[in-house]
């Protein structure tokens, strides 16, 4: 007897001792070899076929990500990058997450330096010359963003900023602009109901109301009339 063994011809060797999915290939192969008679339990199993686990996953598996040891290596040094876009629900910008669109600055960079890496690059080099060219790109479009907030020809120029306090002021001003644009709306839909109901009030002013005042001006008037007619027909 094998020392050390488990079974006699066998070994303690996980890849030879693991559960064998291709059960029924075997089986009929030994049937047709004459090795075996035919099982019986191979026929009920063939009315109704189980599906094939050749190609099924049945264990866990490790994918491999290039790209989040590369994001963690580019947020330590520039953190505030996390930041920027931060607002969208597709860039989930929290730490330990790290999950961003593909026009993300982040992505932008990450996925440059892995395309100079596959040419041979190291990833130190490639990230020096990636960092060298969005450093570049940053200056040219800061000069663009300042002339045209300057020269106000783009009214959506925002600033790109390096802290995330930056942007969190700037979101609490914008819900400030819009609750005060909504004040401006209802002072001038106020207004604009006042002067309609004094327009209105000076329509019906000039127009003739019979007021109580009216009406005995007008009695006075008939009363003096008809004694008028009354003195001329006793003088005839």
């Amino acid at each position: 007897m094998a020392k050390g063994a488990v079974h006699i011809t066998g070994s303690n060797f996980a890849a030879r001792r693991r559960m064998r999915w291709d059960i029924l290939d075997r089986t009929r192969k030994l049937v047709q070899n004459g090795t075996i008679d035919r099982p019986r339990w191979l026929e009920w199993v063939e009315r109704a076929p189980p599906l094939e686990t050749r190609n099924m996953l049945h264990g866990d598996r490790t994918i491999r990500n290039p790209y989040l040891p590369l994001i963690d290596t580019l947020l330590k040094k520039y953190p505030h990058l996390r930041f920027e876009q931060c607002y969208r629900p597709e860039n989930q910008w929290q730490k330990g997450l790290d999950n961003y669109a593909i026009d993300h600055p982040v992505m932008q960079f990450v996925g440059n330096q892995l395309a100079l890496m596959n040419r041979g690059m190291s990833q130190h080099e490639a990230f020096e010359k990636t960092e060298q060219m969005f450093y570049k790109r940053r200056m040219e479009t800061e000069a663009k963003l300042k002339v045209a907030m300057a020269l106000g020809m783009d009214e959506d120029a925002q600033p790109q900023y390096t802290t995330g306090q930056a942007y969190v002021h700037e979101k609490i001003a914008q819900e400030r602009a819009m609750f005060l644009k909504h004040v401006r709306d209802e002072l001038r839909r106020m207004k604009e109901n006042a002067l309609q109901k004094k327009m209105q009030a000076s329509k019906g002013g000039t127009e003739d109301v019979d007021t109580p005042e009216k009406q005995a001006d007008t009695k006075k008037n008939t009363g003096s009339a008809s004694e008028k007619t009354t003195a001329r027909a006793k003088r005839k």
